[in-house]
């Protein structure tokens, strides 16, 4: 369900208060990105906890400014901007995407969508501040986030890893403002589900640490399971096994999936991750 007028700031007397909607299915996020722009004057903020309550929002009343997330489950924050230009009361609302996707590529999907500012996560305050109040004041003129510079982009087997398994030793790394690193599924023998699962996270650990990283520097996991049966035992060593990766509690969003195999009959478990370094 939206989150209708879940923060709202108080305005000077006579001053028009500017609604910016926050859409994110991370709670977490979407807090954050509160706190974040609550120092901007005379903004009032409503949040959206996923692609429909934030079409719903956009499609019932106007807003000043919008911040889009794009890794959403359902049809996703491009298909949520593509809809919110093509017909609503926010076609020319100004849009700034807060993605985890930094390459130069998805910025220019977003910004042939319509997308007018991108801040890329994990989120630097005085940039994200910067975006909202130029755009606030300058009515959807594009910002300098949106100015594209090609990344420099490299593709290479984990040779901590040993002989790769088809693609999955593999790890992209992009380097922007920040470095990205897309560790492609990771797979591990194992006569049992937990023997796997263990055996994934390692490999994960040895990528990362292969790029100067570690578990502090990831920011998403893609989890594919071969059975819904097994989620209840991944739950159950997520549950043992992350405190250690974790120590702070702050745990990456996690997208499980369910798919009828891997790449053989022998894998129950698949591990793909995101990290900012």
């Amino acid at each position: 369900m939206p989150e209708r007028n879940a923060r709202r700031e108080p305005t000077l007397a006579g001053a028009v208060r500017r609604r910016v909607l926050i859409v994110d299915d991370e709670e977490s996020m979407r807090l954050l990105l509160g706190r974040l722009i609550e120092s901007v004057p005379n903004v009032e903020i409503t949040l959206a906890d996923g692609c429909d309550s934030a079409l719903q929002l956009v499609r019932s009343g106007a807003y000043e400014l919008i911040l889009l997330d794009l890794l959403m489950p359902g049809i996703g924050g491009i298909e949520v901007l593509k809809r919110i230009r093509a017909s609503s009361p926010n076609r020319t609302t100004p849009v700034i995407i807060v993605s985890v996707m930094g390459d130069s590529d998805t910025r220019i999907v977003c910004q042939s969508m319509g997308a007018n500012g991108y801040v890329v996560k994990p989120i630097e305050r005085k940039t994200l501040i910067a975006t909202v109040e130029e755009q606030l004041a300058g009515g959807g003129r594009a910002t300098s986030p949106m100015q594209l510079a090609s990344p420099e982009i490299r593709i290479q087997n984990v040779e901590a890893l040993g002989k790769p398994l088809g693609q999955y030793s593999h790890m992209t790394r992009v380097r922007g403002g920040h470095e990205t690193l897309y560790i492609a599924g990771m797979l591990a023998p194992g006569g049992d589900f937990d023997a796997q699962c263990s055996g994934v996270f390692r490999q994960i650990e040895t990528a990362l640490r292969a790029a100067g990283a570690g578990w502090a520097s990831v920011v998403q996991f893609t989890t594919y399971l071969v059975d819904a049966q097994d989620i209840p035992k991944f739950m159950a060593w997520r549950l043992r096994e992350f405190p250690r990766m974790f120590p702070d509690g702050k745990y990456p969003p996690n997208t499980l999936l369910i798919i009828d195999r891997l790449v053989g009959e022998q894998y129950l478990v698949e591990i793909q991750t995101i990290a900012v370094t």
